[in-house]
């Protein structure tokens, strides 16, 4: 429980560190470049709580891409005929891609949509 603790933990930090990188990153113009990609931290219930890290960045104006990769420990309770119940635990690892297309796009918001692939 510690090690994970630990592990999540360092993972925050990371993704602080690289957003904020990204805050502070300019073009040749000297225009910052945060809107064009970002960087969080995302959470998944399924059962048991799966921990995320996903970058998006967008070519141009209308062309997005997002990668996503999520990481935890599942337990899921069996039962198997008469013999009674027994729970197996595992990791879980998960990889998505999305491709979007910006059909409306204005100064703080897009109206999108995408498809994906894990």
């Amino acid at each position: 429980m510690k090690k994970a603790f630990l592990k999540i933990a360092m993972l925050a930090v990371l993704v602080v560190f690289v957003s904020a990188a990204s805050v502070f990153a300019a073009d040749e113009n000297k225009n910052f470049i945060s809107n064009k990609v970002g960087v969080g931290y995302q959470g998944m219930v399924v059962g048991d709580f799966l921990n995320g890290l996903s970058v998006r960045g967008w070519i141009g104006d209308r062309v997005g891409l997002e990668a996503s990769g999520f990481y935890g420990r599942a337990s899921v309770e069996m039962e198997e005929g008469g013999y009674g119940k027994y729970e197996v635990k595992g990791d879980l690892w998960t990889i998505e891609a999305k491709a979007m297309f910006a059909f409306i796009v204005r100064n703080y918001s897009k109206f999108y949509a995408g498809g994906k692939i894990g």
